[in-house]
């Protein structure tokens, strides 16, 4: 169980943060690394797992391997 957690059936969230491409559709990354392209995201809550996708449904780049995340929190309705 989540410290904190909202009823059953609740609604949370949390911000993942990406190291930005830069630039248009040739982007490129500031520390000289290739941008990389993903189709979706896959966020492990609680020992579960749901796989999210961009709202555009498509893809989307980012620099590097590493990912930030917050805690997650109620969210309003």
């Amino acid at each position: 169980m989540l410290c904190g957690a909202g009823a059953v059936g609740g609604r949370a969230a949390t911000r993942l943060t990406f190291t930005p491409v830069l630039g248009e559709a040739s982007g490129y990354c500031a520390s000289g690394g290739e941008p990389l392209v993903a189709p979706s995201i896959v966020v492990g809550v609680a020992g579960s797992r749901q796989q999210l996708a961009p709202d555009d449904g498509g893809d989307f780049a980012l620099c590097g391997h590493s990912v930030g995340a917050t805690a997650f929190r109620s969210a309003g309705s």
